[in-house]
């Protein structure tokens, strides 16, 4: 009997060990930023934003200029550099509109621009003092009636839009896994992960 207790014991301790270090692991620090500054612009000047490929009534391929919606946004590290040495391929982001801009970008613009389905792409530059540079590019609409993406609204509906495009996050991902998620208004984390 007393041998039974002995051997209970130990294997909750071994177990409760194992816990502890599993823990432990989830806990460790995810090297992450902190988020700087924002920028929102838009264009349709072809130089920029080029062109892109379409089917228009007929079924033919035709050509025409997207208008984007870029959001320029400046990082800094909030570790040692050492750990963000390989960041500028392994870093992605995403911008989460708020409930608001989700509706008014569907009411203004004829769709939910940021779920990319237009067209979306994000460029990332690691600067020579570590500062995270991202740029997210959204398809807004294009120049010419088509088939396969709406028409970009007048001057005064993007500017409306630009207007309230601050309203939401910024999600940073590294390979795959958010390290930080930001107010676009505030600039301050939003919300602290464990990992």
């Amino acid at each position: 009997m007393k041998k039974t207790h002995i051997g209970l014991v130990c294997m909750l301790c071994f177990l409760a060990l194992l816990l502890g270090i599993h823990t432990i692991k989830k806990m460790k620090h995810e090297h992450s930023y902190e988020l700087e500054d924002v920028r929102v612009s838009t264009t349709d000047n072809s130089d920029v934003v080029g062109k892109v490929g379409v089917t228009d009534e007929k079924d033919r391929w035709v050509s025409v200029i997207p208008t984007v919606m870029t959001y320029e946004l400046t990082f800094k590290p909030i570790d040692d550099n050492k750990y963000y040495q390989f960041d500028e391929g392994a870093i992605s982001a995403a911008i989460e509109p708020s409930e608001n801009l989700r509706n008014q970008s569907k009411l203004k613009a004829g769709s939910n621009f940021y779920d990319g389905m237009y067209g979306s792409d994000v460029e990332v530059h690691m600067t020579s003092s570590h500062q995270l540079k991202v740029k997210l590019n959204y398809t807004v609409g294009v120049n010419k009636p088509n088939e396969d993406i709406p028409l970009s609204p007048s001057a005064q509906t993007l500017s409306d839009l630009k207007k309230i495009a601050r309203d939401g996050s910024v999600t940073l991902m590294r390979h795959q896994n958010e390290i930080g998620r930001f107010s676009l208004k505030t600039l301050k984390r939003e919300k602290d992960k464990v990992f």
